[in-house]
């Protein structure tokens, strides 16, 4: 059984925070398993080199998490299945907006979701131009529609219909 610390848990939570999306869960997530192919593979008949897997695969800020998250690992195995679970098992929060959104504008919402949510999360975000701007926001059966369509469909619902009396 694989017993993690208090020190697996901050790891996960950095990694989650460097995630942010579930497209990028996802590469991780290849990544972590050609990570693990490519550890087997040089421990057959070598000694164990994780750091040079590790250096193989990931860059930056990630392949300093998953030399801490593996340093202290006595079943590595183990410790990689743990962590595709943790992920996989991460919440998902849906996420429409009408573009496709830069990393900086994702990482804010990432952090003010994680804030009012208080736990680590996944964006899953698609595109939808008909809402022509905002966003729309699922979250544990939560749903809150803040998109331009729907703020112009009861603008002409309500106040519009005044102002056609008066053009017309």
């Amino acid at each position: 059984m694989f017993l993690k610390t208090v020190e697996d848990m901050k790891i996960e939570e950095k990694l989650a925070d460097l995630l942010v999306s579930i497209s990028n869960s996802k590469k991780f997530l290849d990544e972590l398993d050609l990570f693990k192919r490519k550890f087997f593979t040089i421990t057959e008949g070598k000694g164990t080199d994780i750091s040079s897997a590790i250096e193989e695969i990931w860059s930056g800020e990630k392949r300093e998490i998953m030399k801490k998250y593996f340093e202290n690992s006595s079943n590595f195995n183990e410790s990689a299945d743990y962590l595709r679970d943790y992920i996989l098992k991460l919440p998902k929060v849906s996420l429409t907006l009408a573009i496709q959104p830069r990393n900086e504008f994702l990482n804010r919402l990432y952090l003010w979701m994680k804030e009012h949510a208080g736990n680590n999360m996944l964006l899953d975000i698609s595109i939808d131009p008909k809402i022509i701007g905002g966003l729309v926001l699922s979250y544990k059966g939560n749903y809150i529609n803040k998109s331009l369509s729907v703020l112009i469909d009861r603008y002409f619902m309500t106040e519009g219909k005044e102002y056609a009396v008066k053009l017309l």
